[in-house]
C-alpha cells in the first residue's frame, strides 16, 4: 500500500483482517497510517473516513482522536471537529479520567478558540449555596408542624432558622439569586442558546453515602443544579452513560421561557452516541 497511498479500501481491508485476528493494536496502526497517507495525498475525505474508523475501533486513543479532529478542521468542518473533541472529553469523563478530560478540554479550546460548540464559562456556586443555606433554615423554622416529629438534623436547622431576621432572609435570597443570574442567566441572555453541566457534582454512590444536607460535601453534590434553580431557567437532566455500572447524567439548561427549544435539543442530544438510557448491568429488565 506504500505505492498506492490512495488505496483507501486496502487499509480498511487489512485492518478488518487484523481485527478478526484479535490484533486490535495492529489494526489501529494500519488505520492511522492509512489516514496519514491519504491526508498527504490531499484526499481529505478518505482520510476522515479512515480516522473515523480508527476512533470507532479505539474511542480512547488520543492520536486517533486528535487526527480526526484535525482532519475535520482542515476540511472546514469546524462543527464536526468540535463534536469530536466533545465526544472524546465525554468518553474520558465516563471512564473516570477527569484529569485527561480537563487537559483535552483545554487543548480543544486552544485549538478552536472561536468554536460555538466548546467554550468554558466561569462557575462559582459558593454564593448560591451560602444564600440557600440561610433561606432553607428560615423555611424550616416556619414548618407548620410539630418539629419534635422530625429528625435531629432538621430540628437543629430549624432552631438555627428561628434566630434569623426577615432582613437576613431577604439578603441571603438576593445574594443567591444575583450570583445565579451572573453564572446562568446572563450567559444565556447574551451568548449561548444552552449550557451543559454534569447533573450532580459527585459520582453515583450508595444511598447511605449521600452527603448530609447543607454540609460541605452536599454543596459539591448540588453545585450545578442549585444555581440553575435560583436563576429560574428551564433545565432537564439527560442520561449520559454509566460509571462503575451506575447511571450518570448531564444537565441541559435553556433560555428563559424557551422550554420547547430545550426539550427538542434534549431529545436530539439523547440520541447521540454515549447519551440515552443504559440499564445498569446488574439490574434486571
Amino acid at each position: 500500500m506504500a505505492h498506492f497511498p490512495g488505496a483507501e479500501g486496502g487499509y480498511r481491508g487489512l485492518a478488518k483482517v487484523l481485527v478478526e485476528q484479535e490484533d486490535k493494536p495492529a489494526a489501529l496502526r494500519v488505520l492511522l497510517d492509512g489516514g496519514a497517507a491519504l491526508a498527504k495525498a490531499q484526499q481529505r475525505g478518505g482520510a476522515i473516513g479512515i480516522y473515523r474508523e480508527a476512533v470507532t475501533l479505539a474511542p480512547d486513543d488520543l492520536t486517533a482522536h486528535r487526527r480526526l479532529a484535525a482532519a475535520l478542521s482542515l476540511a472546514g468542518d469546524n462543527d464536526g471537529a468540535a463534536h469530536e473533541y466533545a465526544r472524546y472529553i465525554k468518553h474520558a469523563m465516563d471512564e473516570g479520567h477527569r484529569e485527561r478530560a480537563q487537559l483535552e478540554a483545554a487543548y480543544a479550546m486552544d485549538r478552536m478558540p472561536h468554536s460555538h460548540e466548546i467554550e468554558e464559562i466561569a462557575w462559582n456556586p459558593e454564593p448560591v449555596t451560602e444564600g440557600y443555606g440561610t433561606v432553607r433554615r428560615a423555611s424550616m423554622a416556619s414548618f407548620p408542624a410539630d418539629l419534635s416529629s422530625f429528625g435531629p438534623g432538621t430540628q437543629k436547622l430549624a432552631a438555627e432558622g428561628r434566630g434569623l431576621t426577615a432582613m437576613d432572609y431577604f439578603h441571603a435570597f438576593e445574594k443567591a439569586t444575583d450570583a445565579a443570574n451572573r453564572a446562568v442567566g446572563v450567559p444565556l441572555q447574551t451568548r449561548y442558546d444552552f449550557l451543559l453541566t454534569p447533573t450532580l457534582g459527585l459520582l453515583p454512590m450508595p444511598i447511605d453515602k449521600v452527603p448530609a444536607f447543607l454540609g460541605d460535601e452536599w454543596a459539591r453534590y448540588v453545585q450545578f443544579v442549585l444555581p440553575v434553580s435560583f436563576a429560574r431557567t428551564p433545565a432537564i437532566s439527560i442520561p449520559a452513560g454509566l460509571h462503575g455500572g451506575l447511571p450518570v447524567g448531564v444537565q441541559l439548561v435553556g433560555q428563559l421561557a424557551q422550554e420547547y427549544d430545550l426539550l427538542a435539543f434534549a431529545e436530539e442530544l439523547e440520541r447521540m452516541p454515549g447519551f440515552g438510557f443504559q440499564r445498569p448491568p446488574e439490574v434486571d429488565a
